[in-house]
Formats: structure tokens, C-alpha cells, sequence
């Protein structure tokens, strides 16, 4: 998703070839759920209480990221423009840095994949609050999506197979109808689960339209907060 959606439109990247030119969508495969999470220092435990904490505190509530530009900086400003809060932004060299000052207490939430968080939300060190994806995953089937607060709101990391320019259109379809056999597979989807992913599949149009949809929608949140590439 951030080589297809967020860089081509990123102020200060640079690619090294051109995504739409030079490479053929072929198969959407996974997603990976987006999570909230917040260090158990903070004293609340849900989106609402975030909110209205925020609204009375404006800049006072602090959320990690990997970094300038990363899918953690957009999703927490997506957040930000849809609740109408302001958030004060620490970006880190990395998630593992960014995870580790939040379990130290110096800084209160991180919006992110959820595989990243799972070793400490089993080990008590962060506390899982909503998820930012379309819908709940089975490790955690009582935890609420933030559009139930937030209409609306939805973060996906994607991936998905491309092939090499002007690929014929016979190899993408044979392609596509192969990766999405072998993702369909039980133990393929117990594996995606276990690892925090999500099966999404789907035809090579399917996912053109997500490129378009989703680039729209990160250039948007970019523009709006002044986002640059580090």
C-alpha cells in the first residue's frame, strides 16, 4: 500500500521508477488489521473518552510513529481530521523505539499493525483500545472498530502481486486465479491469522480501484497536515 498509494503522492519522495508505468496489478493478497493502542499509563480505556480527553487537552494527548510519512503518522492524522483533535505527533526512527518509550510511559498511543503489538499486548505492556481496519479479527473478537465512532474511519496496509510492464493479459489472469486459490487455502488463512492478516483478494480491476481510492485518500490526509517525506 505505501509503495502504490502513499509515496507517489508523498512531498520529498522520490521513486525510482513510476508504479503506474512500469508495473501490472495482478492479485490483492492480504491486509493487515490496524490497531489502537495505548500504554497503560493512560488512564482511559476507550475511542469516546480519547476524544473527549483530546478536545479538552487539545495537544496535550501524544501518539508514536515509525517516522515521518509512515503508515502510523497517516492513520493518527486520519484520526485527528475525522474526530476533530489535535495530537501531538513524536515520530521515531522505527516502530520497535516508538513501542518501547510507549511501554516506558513517555508517550500514550500508537495507531499501527497489529503483529507489532501482539508480543506486548500479551505481555500486559500495551493496552489494546479499537481497530482501525473494516472489521475485527478473531484474536480479538470483543474489541470495538473505531467507525463505530468514527463512521468512516478505515486503515488497511494491503498487499498485493504485481508483474512487469505490459505483462499479457492471459499471465494476469492465470495469476490471479492461482494466488487467489493458494490464499483461500485453511492452513494459508490459519497462518494469516495467527499473524495478525487478513485475507483480501480479489481481480486485477478490483485492486486498480483500491490503488485509486486509497492514493486519494492518503494525498488528502498529507496535504491537510503538511506532511513531507523525511
Amino acid at each position: 500500500m505505501a509503495a502504490m498509494c502513499v509515496s507517489p503522492v508523498m512531498p520529498g519522495q522520490k521513486l525510482p521508477i513510476n508504479v503506474d508505468n512500469d508495473l501490472t496489478p495482478i492479485a490483492s493478497i492480504a491486509g493487515v488489521y490496524n490497531m489502537l493502542v495505548f500504554g497503560k499509563h493512560v488512564p482511559f480505556r476507550t475511542v469516546p473518552e480519547l476524544i473527549e480527553h483530546a478536545k479538552k487537552n487539545p495537544g496535550k494527548l501524544s501518539y508514536a510513529s515509525a517516522g515521518n510519512g509512515t503508515s502510523q503518522h497517516l492513520a493518527a492524522e486520519l484520526f485527528k481530521k475525522m474526530a476533530g483533535v489535535n495530537l501531538l505527533h513524536v515520530p521515531y526512527r522505527g516502530g520497535a523505539p516508538a513501542i518501547q518509550d510507549m511501554i516506558a510511559g513517555n508517550c500514550d498511543m500508537m495507531f499501527g499493525n497489529m503483529p507489532e503489538f501482539l508480543g506486548q499486548i500479551g505481555g500486559g505492556g500495551l493496552i489494546p483500545i479499537a481497530f482501525g481496519s473494516p472489521h475485527v479479527s478473531p484474536l480479538f473478537p470483543n474489541l470495538p472498530l473505531i467507525s463505530q465512532y468514527l463512521p468512516g474511519f478505515e486503515v488497511v496496509n494491503w498487499f498485493a502481486v504485481f508483474g512487469s510492464k505490459s505483462l499479457p493479459a492471459d499471465l494476469i489472469g492465470l495469476w490471479n486465479k492461482a494466488l487467489r486459490a493458494a490464499v483461500a487455502k485453511p492452513d494459508v488463512q490459519k497462518r494469516f491469522v495467527e499473524n495478525g492478516m487478513d485475507t483480501v483478494t480479489g481481480s486485477p480491476e478490483e485492486l486498480k480501484a483500491t490503488i485509486f481510492g486509497d492514493r486519494k485518500k492518503w494525498a488528502d490526509v498529507i496535504q491537510a497536515a503538511g506532511i513531507r517525506a523525511d
